[in-house]
């Protein structure tokens, strides 16, 4: 009997042995990327993680989150995990043996950062019983498992965040280049990288590791949906993640995508799309209208969650396609910097359509629409044509036109129109400093 006792001390001393080899390799790894690589300041509201308090960091795979969790815990006694390790297969009965070894190797550190701990099913009730003596940092590429097992077990003992993949701004500091919208050499160099931005998208390692892109989309739909939700037809799920990317800023309904797909029943795509948004792949746009059911019942639009994704299953995407993606990944964005607003598309009877309704605490604030083409006079009229019926119709006078590069002002019925070209509306905005109250989403600010 002892020597069997003996044998267990044995294997679990082994076990924790294993954990510090493993977090002290992550941190190794970091440390290394913190040297040699590129690390750029985020354009987000910076927190400070405090007591009894766990701060939740969500977002696509690939977006930055693990290094924005590190950074905001520099210079102050941390210990850090990531989940995604292939060799942590733990339950959650033995995260204790994780605090043992960062207690071994760390002493006592003050921050604890687990990476995609959603990996360790159970995990939220260890986080429960951890954050009243420390400060925790959580990071997870699903906001649905993260977001509702935090709701059950941890009622207003969490703030959430969401990073997404580079802002333009960021892409071009990630490239060695502080843009300034009001010098010529500079806007020039805007012009040119605004097509790079819009060909790769914002992940960081888009333009740097061949593949990337291809890599990371087949990553997202088996790791973070196949593996995750295990549907029935997991082929249908890859199908649809790839119809839904190549057809971004189009309406759809399930009804037709199942019937694409050769699905018997809508719900099941409406299940799947909801996978799929879940893990950061896709996200949608209801139709605005004052009635909450007409919303529900109206076809929605779906976007990218980044415009890198679009050509991966387009051989030549549109630009307009991947302009007004763009937009709306970061119009996405800037709304979860504002907790009141919230963006929808719009179109009348007659089939007007307005890409973008900006809603600020329930009223709407403004109206925008993607211009590919402003030099061709039938192209321009053609967008224009949508924008005073909207007006009307939602009660505003806030009326943006987005193009490639015409700036001026247009009058039609009475109404306003600014045309503004979109790498000038990208860099106009600054993210509200942390927890301050939202500021207009085209609010012009001057880049830092």
């Amino acid at each position: 009997m002892r020597r069997f006792i003996t044998i267990i001390l044995l294997i679990h001393c082994m076990d924790i042995e294993l954990l510090k080899k493993i977090i002290s390799e992550q941190e190794d790894m970091f440390q290394e990327r913190l040297r040699t690589g590129k690390i750029i300041p985020r354009e987000h509201p910076g927190f400070t993680p405090k007591e009894d308090l766990a701060m939740l960091i969500t977002g696509p795979r690939r977006a930055g989150k693990s290094t924005f969790a590190l950074l905001s815990a520099k210079g102050k006694p941390s210990a850090h995990i990531n989940f995604d390790d292939e060799r942590l297969g733990i339950p959650s009965a033995e995260l204790n043996d994780v605090l043992e070894a960062f207690h071994s190797l760390k002493g006592n550190p003050e921050i604890l950062i687990f990476d995609e701990i959603q990996n360790v099913p159970g995990w939220e009730k260890f986080i429960t019983r951890v954050i009243p003596t420390k400060k925790v940092v959580i990071t997870g590429s699903n906001s649905n498992l993260l977001g509702s097992e935090l709701a059950t077990h941890m009622t207003g003992r969490h703030i959430d965040m969401v990073l997404l993949p580079f802002s333009f701004r960021e892409f071009l500091l990630y490239a060695g280049f502080t843009p300034d919208i009001y010098l010529t050499h500079s806007i020039s160099k805007i012009k040119a990288s605004m097509e790079k931005y819009l060909s790769l998208g914002g992940f960081p390692l888009a333009g740097s590791e061949p593949d990337f892109l291809q890599r990371l989309f087949s990553d997202i739909v088996q790791k973070d949906v196949i593996l995750r939700y295990k549907p029935h037809r997991a082929a249908t799920v890859r199908d649809l993640a790839r119809l839904l990317a190549s057809n971004s800023g189009n309406e759809i309904t399930y009804s037709k995508l199942a019937h694409v797909l050769n699905v018997k029943s809508p719900n099941t795509i409406q299940k799947y799309l909801s996978y799929l948004e879940s893990a950061y792949l896709v996200f949608r746009l209801e139709r605005f209208s004052y009635k909450l059911k007409e919303r529900v019942m109206a076809p929605k639009k779906i976007y990218a969650i980044d415009t890198g994704f679009i050509g991966l299953f387009s051989a030549a995407p549109s630009f307009g396609q991947v302009m007004e993606t763009a937009a709306a990944v970061e119009i996405l964005r800037r709304t979860t910097f504002e907790k009141k607003t919230e963006a929808f598309y719009w179109r009348d009877h007659v089939g007007h359509e307005i890409d973008f309704v900006i809603v600020r605490d329930g009223k709407v604030a403004e109206i925008l629409q993607c211009c590919f083409d402003s030099s061709n006079p039938l192209t321009l009229e053609r967008e224009l044509r949508a924008f005073p019926g909207a007006a009307r119709a939602l009660r505003t006078k806030n009326a943006i036109l987005l193009t490639r590069d015409d700036e001026k002002e247009i009058f039609r019925d009475g109404l306003k129109i600014r045309l503004v070209p979109l790498w000038k509306w990208l860099l106009s905005y600054s993210p509200p400093s942390g927890g301050g109250k939202g500021r207009n989403l085209t609010a012009s600010a001057k880049p830092i």
